[in-house]
């Protein structure tokens, strides 16, 4: 589908979305001048998709900047084709293509995410914690359903499945303890709150001196690499974030500072931590450290559009568990996260990525705001729909998060965006029990 064209006395540019059976989809861009044979074609072809009757789609709308295209707090880059066709870059594109295309998608996504904020408006309430009563009872309903779904393959026989022979995949899920939600590891129900409504908040994760003291290393951090980057053209310290003005994606390293141990040992430490059923029952022991990173935004910074960050895979299982944990207490003018629960369906991703009835949905389907306070959590499936809203206050909005990526399924990382993680901390590959074997060891050492 073509979904931009910007065309002037010299230059042709052209945005493609390409979308696959699996509902994954990519951006391509295609720069050409028009002085030469290449450009001309550029726009021949956007007259012939035209013709063709090809709908535009609102994709358009969700590019920042015109060499990435965005999936939530991370940002991939888009290879840039050059006027001669010789070669496939990846990077930045060169100025004369940035200067074309970034004032009028800045004003694009800027407007339409004014749209959806008023679309959402009608039925808009705050993120709340489950209680006792609705965790059992949205855990007997998610075990209900995977029985079904069990009856359901076995029933269907075939080479494949349960009925047949094993395939490849359920091989791999029968050796793995990652391979889908599981039931008898989710104590509390939170984990069964999570796949049901894609997101789910729990309070007093952290406790308040820890909150403090990781904030304090957050600004300290946060300051030197923003100086650092000033001297430098990449310092290696940010993931490219969506919205950027006054938004940052720092990249935290894991034990050179006490204050992200003592973190981590209260979330997912083997004895105490507060976040060990929901990630044991979904992504389990076998969980990869995919992201590990703070998100800030100052005032001033705007409000992004509603996105998922990974395409729609499945409803009984995720592929990432995303957890945000608020360093200071979020009031509505903060900029706090806005969820749309229930919306990590095929169903709901079918309908969001069709212009025609993209906004319907927005207006039908409930949103809530995370607004938390210090030490609490929002938990989500990276395939609910979400996004941040503008900062309109005088204070920083500081969150720090980890994901966790189930093994089993596939890899959402490419070599243009890995996830918000350190180099160092991606190559280990460490899972959910070797952190907590790591931070056994730390806290024996410093003892």
């Amino acid at each position: 589908t073509l979904t931009h064209t910007v065309i002037t006395s010299k230059h042709a540019v052209l945005l493609f979305t390409f979308q696959y059976p699996s509902h994954h989809t990519c951006n391509m861009l295609f720069y050409g001048k028009l002085s030469d044979q290449i450009g001309r074609r550029f726009v021949l072809i956007a007259i012939l998709l035209f013709a063709s009757s090809i709908s535009l789609s609102a994709s358009a709308l969700l590019i920042s900047n015109p060499t990435s295209c965005n999936y939530g707090s991370t940002q991939h880059t888009i290879p840039k084709i050059t006027s001669r066709l010789q070669s496939t870059t990846y990077g930045s594109s060169s100025s004369d293509i940035t200067s074309l295309l970034d004032v009028e998608q800045a004003k694009g996504m800027a407007s339409r995410a004014l749209v959806e904020e008023e679309l959402l408006k009608g039925n808009q309430g705050i993120l709340v914690m489950a209680d006792e009563g609705r965790r059992k009872q949205v855990l007997k309903a998610v075990k209900k359903m995977q029985k079904a779904q069990i009856r359901e393959k076995s029933s269907s026989g075939g080479a494949g499945g349960f009925g047949g022979g094993a395939t490849k995949q359920t091989k791999v899920a029968k050796k793995s303890k990652s391979y889908s939600y599981t039931a008898r590891l989710d104590k509390d129900g939170f984990g069964s709150i999570l796949i049901n409504d894609g997101v789910a908040r729990i309070n007093n994760v952290l406790q308040k001196e820890t909150v403090s003291d990781l904030k304090i290393y957050v600004d300290d951090v946060l300051e030197e690499e923003i100086a650092r980057e000033a001297e430098t053209t990449n310092s290696g310290s940010f993931a490219r974030v969506l919205q950027p003005k006054n938004r940052w994606d720092l990249l935290l390293p894991l034990d050179t500072n006490d204050s992200v141990m003592k973190t981590m040992d209260e979330l997912i430490g083997k004895d105490n931590g507060s976040l060990n059923s929901i990630l044991d029952s979904t992504v389990g022991e076998d969980g990869v450290l995919y992201e590990l990173a703070a998100l800030v935004s100052d005032p001033g910074s705007e409000r992004q559009v509603i996105h998922p960050d990974i395409p729609f895979e499945s409803e009984d299982s995720v592929s990432l568990v995303t957890c945000f944990f608020a360093l200071q207490d979020i009031d509505e003018t903060m900029g706090p996260t806005v969820y749309l629960p229930g919306t990590n369906t095929e169903y709901h991703h079918e309908k969001f990525n069709n212009r025609a009835t993209a906004d319907a949905l927005l207006s039908e389907t409930q949103s809530v705001l995370a607004t938390l306070n210090a030490g609490d959590c929002s938990i989500y499936n990276p395939a609910t729909l979400h996004c941040g809203s503008a900062n309109k206050s005088e204070n920083r909005r500081a969150i720090f998060y980890f994901t966790f990526w189930n093994p089993t399924k596939d890899y959402p990382g490419t070599s243009n965006n890995p996830g918000s993680l350190r180099s160092e901390l991606r190559t280990k590959s460490l899972t959910l029990k070797d952190l907590r074997k790591h931070i056994s060891t730390w806290k024996a050492d410093n003892a």
